[in-house]
Parts: structure tokens; C-alpha cells; sequence
């Protein structure tokens, strides 16, 4: 219930609250959470606020190193 919480408050109007909840996502410890993050994270790379996009760009790293096999590419030569 928590993740679907904070996967809403990644579409909310506010920057902060969308960088907030993209970091409690990302932050989260088990296995299979690349499944519930993947998305919210390449979407926030696109987001025009800063705080979501350096929040995003940090999720994406640690979702990398944390979660190899489970990490699909995304284009970023868009």
C-alpha cells in the first residue's frame, strides 16, 4: 500500500513532493522493488524541475548497481 502511495505522489504538481516520493522509492529494500521504480525513475529523468531530475538521476545509479539483472535500458538519446 505504501508503494502505491508514493508511486501517486510521483505524478503530484509538486516538484518537492514528487522528488520525495522518487527518493522513498528508490530507497526501499527488497527484492523485485526494480519492478515498482524502474518507471517512475525514467520518468522523473524527463521531469523539468531539478530537485526530481538530480533525485532521479541518483535512483537510477543505485537501482543500477543494486538490481543488474533486473535493470532494463532505457534510450536516453532521445
Amino acid at each position: 500500500m505504501a508503494i502505491n502511495a508514493f508511486l501517486m505522489d510521483c505524478k503530484s504538481g509538486n516538484g518537492k513532493t514528487r522528488g520525495l516520493a522518487l527518493r522513498s522509492l528508490w530507497s526501499l529494500k527488497f527484492d523485485g522493488v526494480a519492478d515498482y521504480t524502474q518507471t517512475p525513475i525514467s520518468e522523473g529523468l524527463d521531469d523539468i524541475d531539478p530537485y526530481v531530475k538530480k533525485t532521479a538521476i541518483i535512483g537510477w545509479i543505485k537501482m543500477y548497481r543494486n538490481s543488474r539483472k533486473e535493470f532494463k535500458t532505457t534510450d536516453f538519446t532521445k
